[in-house]
């Protein structure tokens, strides 16, 4: 709970019964006020959210911020154990049993100076055409670096679920879902 940009962002969440959702705020924010605080939180560092849209009405989540899992650590261990376990027995009527839980998340910064450099996009934007009746794809642009693909005849196009195919005489060869080459042999069941 230092003065730099928080690094981890602790998500304690609680759901709670119908009907006593102002009470279960009223207790989390005194848990904030007289219990957390005498492990040094601090309201600037703590924030309380309502389940409104895309989750449950019931849904309660206090948000801690910390600069290191080891302040996360050391603020667990500092919360006072009589005040806390006296609390939570008053808690205990307004929640959804087994319902308590922590996520912990790590920030990670939405750009950084690789993102925004003009280097080539790693897969290419979309698939080229080719003479035929098919798309053209480009497996060198899929595979991770240093992974050799598979020899990809010229002739390969999509069918109507785009679905890489090649003719041969004896079998046909569809791609994958990784890129690999898959034979499929006269009379083999297929989901398309």
């Amino acid at each position: 709970m230092g003065t730099a940009t928080p690094q981890h962002r602790a998500r304690w969440i609680i759901d709670v019964r119908y009907g006593v959702k102002l009470e279960a705020v009223a207790l989390l924010q005194e848990w904030v006020r007289d219990v957390a605080s005498k492990a040094g939180l601090t309201a600037s560092h703590a924030q309380i959210f309502s389940g409104a849209v895309g989750v449950p009405e019931s849904r309660l989540e206090l948000e801690v911020e910390f600069d290191s899992m080891a302040e996360l650590e050391m603020f667990w261990g500092s919360i006072p154990p009589t005040e806390h376990r006296a609390w939570g027995q008053r808690l205990q009527n307004f929640i959804i049993d087994g319902s308590p839980l922590w996520e912990i998340y790590r920030t990670v910064d939405a750009l950084s100076e690789a993102s925004t450099s003009t280097a080539e996009p790693v897969a290419a934007s979309r698939p080229k055409k080719s003479s035929g009746s098919g798309m053209r794809i480009n497996l060198d642009a899929l595979k991770p670096k240093g992974v050799e693909a598979p020899p990809i005849p010229d002739s390969v196009t999509t069918n109507d679920n785009g679905i890489a195919m090649v003719n041969r005489d004896d079998a046909r060869m569809i791609l994958d879902w990784k890129g690999d080459p898959m034979y499929i042999n006269p009379g083999d069941k297929m989901p398309f």
